[in-house]
């Protein structure tokens, strides 16, 4: 539902062209401005680009084209990606996909289901990703939601305990790094890291 309704807000603001739906667990690289800059330039007015994402089964990534500063565009042509982290879009392509999306009968991130009902035609990724799920809890979940260890580990997060959640968030990172550079095979990308911040 909260995508359905950021996406029906970027299709009725008058001043837009282009829009960014983020989540509220993630981090952002420098070089994500430059990013859509490019991205507005080209034509992708039916489509998606996805700029974060989950990979848990392996994955080709195929180059299409250049971006800026070592990011590339890949055209996905099979959709074992998941993640609605951060992803970019046209004002015509939220209006079509917002009012396809309700009533909302799957997940925000059910890229398959979305291209198979013609929600939009084509999904892109931008690589070496320039968004990074930041692998904690969103501030959507309960913090009561479950038992004592858990409670301590959002009260650490919550109040970024030093150095405890400087630690936490640096293992948590490099195991997803690990799990996408696994499954990611990206052979045409010069970069090595799933991720560039």
């Amino acid at each position: 539902m909260s995508h359905a309704k950021a996406l029906t807000v970027l299709a009725n603001d008058e001043l837009c062209t282009h829009g960014l739906i983020i989540e509220d667990d993630v981090y952002l690289s420098k070089d994500l401005p430059r990013i859509l800059t490019q991205l507005k330039t080209l034509n992708t007015l039916d489509s998606i680009v996805l700029l974060s994402c989950l990979v848990f089964k392996p994955v080709d990534v195929k180059f299409v084209s250049d971006l800026c500063f070592g990011y590339g565009l890949t055209k996905l042509e099979h959709y074992k990606i998941l993640g609605a982290q951060a992803y970019f879009l046209s004002k015509d392509g939220a209006k079509r996909f917002s009012e396809k999306l309700l009533p909302v009968t799957t997940v925000a991130d059910d890229w398959d289901t979305f291209l198979s009902r013609k929600y939009f035609s084509k999904l892109y990724l931008v690589y070496p990703l320039p968004v990074v799920h930041a692998e904690f809890l969103s501030v959507r979940n309960s913090p009561d939601s479950a038992g004592i260890r858990t409670a301590i580990k959002n009260y650490i997060i919550k109040y970024k305990i030093f150095p405890l959640y400087q630690m936490f968030f640096k293992i948590r990172f490099q195991l997803a790094e690990k799990r996408q550079r696994n499954n990611i095979n990206a052979p045409d990308f010069n970069y090595k890291k799933t991720y560039k911040l």
